[in-house]
């Protein structure tokens, strides 16, 4: 029951993303071809497989008990995963700091390409540029 549940959910957001995806890149790119011929056959082939693949080790590690009561039988299910003894240890401050450092390093790159975007329409607006498509294509660049 557990599985179809998490099968059914992360097909779903999967959908959901390929499809924002989709408009994503057809309003970015509202003159090249979007999505056609085989490739959304492809798509959500690969949407199915990935939420098969994310979900399916709940079908192999759960396990139904079952507790006999003087009155009542009691059943549930529980998770029967294997011991984790192959891991290396983990240390929640490393991670803390990797997760926090790859924050930063993105919105470093983020706001630089925002700045030099910003800098390169406001030099092509204060020389005066005759080349006017060349200040959309900056305007545009701004808003990607």
């Amino acid at each position: 029951m557990l599985a179809s549940l998490v099968l059914i959910l992360v097909a779903s957001i999967l959908t959901l993303g390929v499809i924002s995806c989709d408009r994503f890149f057809g309003v970015v790119f509202a003159m090249k071809a979007r999505i056609t011929g085989r490739r959304p056959s492809l798509l959500i082939a690969g949407v199915w497989v990935a939420a098969v693949a994310v979900s399916s080790p709940l079908l192999v590690y759960r396990r139904q008990i079952t507790r006999e009561w003087l009155n009542h039988t009691e059943v549930w299910c529980a998770d029967n995963w294997p011991p984790v003894s192959w891991q290396l240890p983990r240390f929640q401050f490393n991670d803390f700091f990797a997760h926090q450092l790859s924050q930063y390093i993105f919105s470093l790159m983020s706001c630089t390409k925002n700045a030099v975007a910003r800098l390169r329409i406001w030099f092509m607006n204060t020389v005066n540029c005759s080349n006017h498509s060349a200040v959309m294509s900056a305007q545009r660049q701004l808003f990607c």
